[in-house]
């Protein structure tokens, strides 16, 4: 199962890869400024990550709802 995620993984990462390639040559997407805009996503997502990390979730009520109350 591992082995059929990695290879779908790989397999989107060169299918977008070859569209970026592809849209950079045709001057539809500037390279620079999309290059500025995934860097600005990713670090925005990297602290969503980490704030979610940060947080401190209660998993049994969070998936079952207060404990002791019947």
């Amino acid at each position: 199962m591992e082995q059929i995620l990695l290879s779908k993984i790989i397999t989107l990462e060169v299918i977008v890869e070859t569209l970026l390639e592809e849209l950079f040559k045709k001057g539809v997407i500037d390279k620079e400024s999309y290059d500025a805009a995934v860097t600005i996503n990713v670090t925005i997502l990297e602290n969503k990550l980490k704030k979610l990390q940060s947080d401190d979730i209660d998993y049994p009520t969070l998936l079952k709802g207060p404990i002791g109350k019947a």
